[in-house]
């Protein structure tokens, strides 16, 4: 992968100029489709390698097809907007796939530009090789470099989750700013290791704006051919690709926040996640399993390895769960991860597990997966019950007795969003003391009956009461709803997170009442 930072020289055929241009726009309105989703992009990205090699990255014909549709893009705002937004999606992408050597050489092809900053200053060096911001963002490489000594250094840290921080000016990082993700200091912004990727993405981006408003003040030609290229791109840009450029909400879970959404998992899933704290370990067939569901609810590979080896560099806390320690079998458990990411091996981009794949799934004895209603029997399924905190368990243990596995876990759903409306809100209330200071206070009311959100509850809440129940393995339908009703549907346990935290984020809405004295 590369920057982007100096445009390749030599001369090509100009059938081969515009094919490139016109493969990477195709492939980046396809980018712009998948709307940042990680599993869409691995796809995208994938069958676009495959496709041509304009497409692989770092290769002369990629960065050929990127500075030729920037140029062309330069020219029109909306198709700069489009070229930005997409190539930013596209670089944090492929670096989020990267590994430790990987990682190493895009930071290393950095030194030869950051040298010549050094040398501008001499009389021997043109002043205008960088503008201000570009040389400003280099800078800002340069100072994440001095403060580790080298990139290997600096990578192995990140790779490894450390704890460790570094700062820069905060002018760089605005967006992490804004998010009060780091701690300011006499202007500086002491920032976790941990969000490099969201670091060396905005300076990217900030350099890309950069690149394109020089283009669209200098660059012009009168080389006909090229300005007809530019036309026909522009044309092509209209008819295929002219839409929002704003990507929708892309998921991403962080390592460090699984135990705050356990509760939105389905039983299945939030058994393995307990079993894995409590033991540290999980089977083979089950740590894939579980694996493949962090994957499809948004937790990148670089997250899933600091995951996983926080809790297999952990002993295990009985025998029989299978597993070595981390430390001694990193270069196996690593291989073993980005391969189930499909950055490894064959590069498959594997799915998740469907319900019915799960329900139906043989199970040996030590396996901790699989659908808990189909293979536990009623005492250890009352159990998680009891931990899901669902108590009326009749129904429930009775549709997993008949076979009717996808109704049990619909109803799991039911009763966990119905004990929402129990839930306390936070209400904020602001007004002025004698001193003319205007003072900010919180309380807590149960959204039960004390507060105006019962009635919001309540509409929410109805909406969910019935969600629509996939055919179980039989292929009969498990309970008939009435049409009006059937707004939910889950045949995957990321379907069921995924309207789970839905539905939570609703109530956090509902809940942000504020009433001024």
């Amino acid at each position: 992968m590369a920057f982007y930072l100096t445009p390749p020289s030599g001369n090509i055929a100009l059938h081969k100029l515009t094919e490139y241009t016109v493969t990477r726009l195709q492939f980046l309105r396809r980018v712009m489709e998948t709307n940042g989703h990680q599993l869409s992009l691995l796809d995208v990205v994938k069958e676009g390698a495959m496709c041509s090699d304009c497409l692989i990255e770092g290769s002369i014909k990629d960065k050929i097809s990127h500075f030729m549709l920037r140029m062309t893009c330069a020219y029109d705002k909306s198709m700069t907007e489009f070229f930005i937004t997409t190539e930013a999606i596209l670089f944090d992408f492929r670096f989020s796939c990267m590994n430790f050597e990987e990682l190493c050489r895009l930071f290393k092809s950095l030194d030869v530009h950051l040298l010549r900053v050094k040398r501008m200053k001499s009389d021997d060096f043109p002043l205008l090789a960088y503008s201000n911001e570009i040389v400003s963002n280099l800078n800002a490489f340069q100072n994440i470099k001095d403060q580790f000594g080298k990139w290997k250094h600096f990578v192995h840290k990140y790779l490894e989750g450390d704890n460790d921080f570094f700062c820069l000016p905060f002018q760089h990082v605005l967006h992490l700013v804004a998010k009060r993700h780091v701690d300011l200091h006499h202007g500086v912004a002491s920032i976790s290791i941990g969000k490099l990727r969201d670091v060396v993405a905005g300076l990217y981006r900030k350099m890309l704006v950069e690149y394109m408003t020089q283009a669209s003040k200098f660059l012009h030609t009168d080389d006909t051919r090229i300005r007809r290229l530019i036309h026909s791109i522009k044309a092509l840009y209209r008819m295929n690709c002219c839409f929002d450029n704003t990507p929708s909400f892309r998921k991403f879970l962080p390592a460090v926040s699984v135990d705050d959404v356990v509760v939105s998992m389905p039983p299945c899933m939030s058994h393995l996640h307990r079993t894995l704290r409590t033991q540290h370990r999980l089977c083979h067939q089950s740590r894939i399993q579980y694996s493949l569901f962090l994957k499809e609810a948004g937790m990148p590979v670089r997250e899933a390895l600091v995951f996983w080896r926080a809790e297999y560099s952990q002993p295990r806390a009985s025998i029989g769960n299978g597993g070595h320690l981390w430390t001694g079998n990193e270069a196996r458990y690593t291989y073993s991860i980005r391969h189930l990411y499909g950055l490894e091996g064959s590069r498959i981009n594997y799915r998740g597990h469907s319900c019915h794949s799960l329900q139906n799934s043989p199970r040996c004895v030590s396996e901790q997966g699989g659908c808990p209603f189909a293979t536990f029997d009623r005492d250890n399924l009352k159990k998680i019950l009891d931990i899901e905190g669902i108590y009326e368990t009749d129904e429930i243990l009775e549709h997993a007795a008949k076979g009717r596995y996808s109704a049990a876990c619909a109803h799991v759903f039911q009763w966990k969003t119905r004990k929402m409306d129990q839930k306390q809100c936070l209400h904020e209330k602001t007004y002025q003391r004698e001193d003319g200071l205007t003072v900010l206070e919180s309380e807590l009311k149960s959204c039960n009956n004390a507060c105006e959100c019962s009635d919001k509850y309540e509409n929410v809440l109805a909406a969910i009461t019935s969600p629509t129940i996939a055919e179980d393995h039989r292929g009969e339908t498990q309970g008939v709803m009435p049409a009006e009703q059937r707004t939910v549907k889950f045949d995957t346990p990321v379907q069921y997170f995924d309207e789970f935290q839905r539905l939570l984020n609703s109530m956090q809405d509902i809940c942000s009442n504020k009433t001024v004295i």
